[in-house]
């Protein structure tokens, strides 16, 4: 359970983070690229991560590490995936609110106020990229990369 709990304030520190970061990259432009906004499903993950890593080495070896019992690693997959979800989604209302310079607190509570941020490829079409799709990216994203970094050895 004490490794969780450190896997989850990992995981919050790597969100607080990935906003930080977002924020300070966007204030200053009104584009940036969509590759920024990976840190939201990538920077909790990590936290995750280093968090049981630390909750290990605290331990003295009692919190095992690497953990590779599958029903040990659910626990870890889902708080990635929804660390990450829940990180791509204020990334994503942070940016609508710099960028249209609305309330940040006002879309973030109401998903529906959000509007859509649009991406241009070189030589292609502007798209559309709906806050849903980055949620549920970061999700899937979270749960998969968590459950595959937390299996591994990586001390």
């Amino acid at each position: 359970m004490r490794q969780l709990a450190m896997a989850a304030l990992g995981g919050i520190v790597g969100m607080a983070f990935a906003a930080m970061l977002v924020r300070f990259v966007a204030a200053g432009d009104t584009s940036i690229s969509e590759n920024w906004l990976v840190a939201g499903a990538v920077l909790p993950v990590i936290g995750v991560v280093l968090g049981a890593v630390l909750a290990h080495q605290i331990s003295g070896g009692v919190d095992p590490w690497p953990v590779t019992s599958l029903m040990r690693r659910i626990p870890f997959a889902i708080l990635g995936g929804v660390l990450g979800a829940l990180t791509w989604y204020i990334c994503y209302a942070l940016l609508s609110s710099i960028w249209n310079h609305q309330d940040f607190w006002q879309l973030a509570l109401n998903p529906l106020t959000i509007p859509a941020l649009t991406s241009e490829r070189a030589g292609a079409n502007v798209t559309e990229a709906p806050v849903l799709m980055y949620v549920i990216i970061g999700l899937v994203a979270g749960v998969l990369v968590t459950d595959s970094a937390i299996k591994r050895k990586w001390l």
